[in-house]
């Protein structure tokens, strides 16, 4: 079903671009090879039809693709400013945090730690570009003690159905809460057996 909606603007971008061209071959013929206003307005409305097809067929992800990367090399990925050596039994089989809760708000990491999650639309519209920043900071001194910063585009593609696609940087696998807190809360018994 995509196949033959991507058919159909590719047809359509074809018919377009051939009308432009029949009109532009048309007036350069009436004037004689000459430039004269109506040859220069149908060769401005090929230019500008050339240029908006390239920008629209992936020029714009490509350009907010770049933007994405340029924010992340600013102030994107993980940070960790200070780290907490905590006993094992604060640490399920896995070691997730026993007492880490997403539900809570800004006492996701109970009442000893402050979490704070954002997400700032940098961009809205088609391509989105959006600012994701978390960090945890002690309650007791208000010591920040590790944030991390990621950025992505959503969108931007031809109009077709499905998924729109997306681009992140860092990647999610290397900059996301998880990792945060894992970089943050040390288990004591990992600490000792770590070379």
């Amino acid at each position: 079903m995509i196949g033959f909606m991507f058919l159909g603007l590719v047809a359509v971008w074809v018919l377009l671009t051939s009308l432009i061209w029949r009109l532009w071959s048309r007036s350069r013929k009436k004037s004689e090879g000459k430039w004269n206003f109506s040859s220069i307005a149908f060769t401005a409305i090929a230019l500008l039809w050339v240029a908006g097809s390239l920008w629209y067929g992936g020029g714009r992800k490509l350009y907010y693709d770049a933007e994405v990367r340029r924010l992340c090399a600013i102030d994107g990925g993980v940070k960790v400013y200070e780290t907490v050596t905590l006993p094992p039994e604060k640490f399920d089989k896995w070691g997730v945090l026993t007492f880490y809760d997403p539900t809570q708000g800004e006492n996701t990491l109970g009442p000893e730690y402050i979490y704070k999650w954002e997400r700032i639309y940098l961009r809205k519209g088609e391509p989105n570009i959006t600012r994701f920043h978390s960090e945890v900071i002690r309650r007791s001194d208000r010591k920040k003690l590790g944030e991390t910063t990621g950025y992505s585009r959503g969108g931007g593609d031809l109009p077709l159905p499905g998924q729109p696609s997306s681009y992140s940087c860092p990647p999610n696998h290397e900059a996301n809460e998880v990792i945060l807190l894992k970089q943050i809360f040390i288990n004591s018994m990992q600490e000792r057996t770590t070379p």
